[in-house]
This record gives C-alpha cells, structure tokens and sequence, in this order.
C-alpha cells in the first residue's frame, strides 16, 4: 500500500470502522453501517490522485474525520495528513 492509504486505511481503524481486506478487495463498513468495497489497487502508491476523490466520498458521506488542516504537496497536485 501507498503512503496515503496506508493513512485512511489506520484513519478509518482508529475511528471504529470495520475493514476487511480479502484476496484483491477492501471492504470497508463505517460505524453508520453503509458497508462499501474497493480494489486494493486503489490504495497502492501511483493512484493517489484517484484515491483523493474516493477520501472526500468517506469524508462527505460517510463522516470519516480527517487531519486538518493538511499538508500540501505539489507533486501529487493535492493535500497529504500532516507530516508532523
């Protein structure tokens, strides 16, 4: 897994969601109970750009908490969780 999905992933851990990853998929149940899946490519290094869209999905709809305010990193044309 990337840097950055390695982050969601301990980010959705520590505020109860319950993720499962088996064979090629992670599947992902927030504490509202609204059970989701995504392919563990998602979360590998070089999909950053894509995984940013899906983040702000959890985010908006499903109430996952993020570190605020980010840091921002140009070579990946977005914010990262802060770096300290």
């Amino acid at each position: 897994m990337g840097e950055l999905g390695i982050a969601i992933i301990l980010a959705m851990r520590d505020q109860g969601w319950t993720v499962v990853i088996v064979d090629a998929t992670v599947f992902i149940e927030p504490p509202n109970g609204k059970g989701r899946f995504a392919p563990i490519e998602l979360f590998q290094e070089g999909n950053d750009r894509y995984l940013r869209r899906v983040l702000l999905t959890w985010i908006v709809w499903d109430g996952l908490q993020w570190p605020w305010p980010p840091d921002h990193r140009e070579e990946v044309h977005g914010e990262v969780p802060r770096s300290e």
